[in-house]
């Protein structure tokens, strides 16, 4: 399902009552919203969830909304939706319940020793202890472990891998939007690694620059669509299926804005984005 078409289900879902205001660009709710957040988890707890609200400062904060709260489902939960209809709700409802889930989600970084004869073998990895909300909004983890015990026996089999060199994946069509939501996601995971190394003096300045970073967006939740689709439209990007290609044009631009000393990177984004909220404010 593309960008304009899944949009256009958000639209739908609004009109019908299933969901709030959809065009929003921040993932918060307003604290006078408690009220219906606690209706609405005792409803969806008449289906079989186990939901428990939480009033935690990470979920409601108006100093954190401009104009609309996040988007969550409403008090009307839909009887019947066609199968697109369906996807989109249940990807707007498995994130509020997310948020509410009384299970806590718990990881533990692994190490296993597996010891074959004589010979030792190390892996590390991340093992699910209690799922919580992964079981909603599933995650990839790099080396996943399965659950073991200590001394616990099993048999190993040896294989010889054969493995080519491959040129890189195109971008798919959900993770450039990922990109345009959290341009600096790759900053922020860096600058977190790096904050565990430092003293608390140093953490504390860092602290601005993760603030800054922070809720950067390119573009919005309502206009993000029509920057993608401009860039089809003008030939700089290509699609094929859910993949995106740049186009020769579009290499000659990035060529002719750097020559003319013209910085649209998204580092520019964050002095837009201070200044917008100077205007806005």
């Amino acid at each position: 399902m593309n960008f304009d078409r899944s949009l256009k289900i958000i639209q739908k879902l609004y009109e019908e009552g299933y969901i709030t205001y959809p065009r929003t660009n921040t993932e918060y709710l307003a604290e006078e919203e408690k009220d219906r957040i606690k209706n609405l988890i005792d409803l969806i707890n008449q289906k079989g969830y186990k939901l428990e609200f939480k009033d935690s400062k990470k979920i409601f904060d108006t100093s954190k909304i401009e104009s609309h709260s996040a988007l969550t489902p409403t008090l009307k939960l839909p009887e019947k939706l066609s199968k697109e209809e369906e996807i989109v709700y249940q990807v707007i409802f498995n994130r509020f319940v997310s948020n509410f889930l009384a299970e806590e989600a718990i990881l533990s970084e692994t190490t296993l020793t597996i010891k074959v004869d004589n010979k030792e073998f190390k892996l590390k990895g991340t093992e699910i202890i209690t799922p919580g909300f992964y079981t909603y909004e599933p995650k990839k983890f790099d080396n996943q472990l399965p659950n073991l015990s200590e001394n616990e026996e099993f048999e190993v089999k040896f294989l010889a891998v054969e493995k080519e060199t491959e040129p890189p994946k195109k971008v798919t069509e959900s993770e450039l939007g990922n990109y345009l939501e959290h341009p600096f996601r790759k900053e922020l995971k860096e600058k977190n690694t790096e904050d565990e190394e430092n003293d608390e003096e140093i953490i504390e300045d860092a602290e601005d620059y993760k603030s800054i970073l922070e809720g950067i967006e390119i573009g919005t939740v309502a206009t993000r669509t029509g920057i993608i689709s401009n860039a089809k439209t003008y030939g700089y990007i290509t699609q094929e299926n859910s993949n995106y290609s740049i186009t020769s044009k579009g290499e000659k631009l990035i060529q002719l804005l750097d020559e003319l000393k013209i910085n649209l990177y998204k580092e520019r984004t964050i002095e837009f984005s201070k200044d917008l909220k100077k205007v806005i404010s």
